[in-house]
């Protein structure tokens, strides 16, 4: 009994810090998020995208900002 708890504490632990290291290195205006979207706002990209409902792990941009071409988040008036 002591032992899976010892197990299930280590992974715990593990999963936590995978979570905090990829919180960390995101950039300026971005976030990380477990479900982001598969169509992110780009800078001048005004064509129509047809974007699937599947998640998206990782860094994004936070609300506002667009994404730019040196995958810098800036608000819509940087772009």
């Amino acid at each position: 009994m002591f032992k899976s708890q010892q197990i299930i504490l280590l992974f715990t632990v593990i999963i936590l810090s995978v979570t905090i290291q990829a919180n960390a290195q995101c950039g300026k205006n971005q976030e990380y998020t477990d479900c982001g979207s598969s169509c992110p706002l780009k800078c001048n990209d005004n064509s129509l995208q047809i974007c699937s409902l599947k998640c998206i792990v990782g860094c994004q941009c936070k609300p506002g900002y667009f994404l730019k071409n040196n995958n810098e988040c800036v608000l819509p008036q940087e772009c």
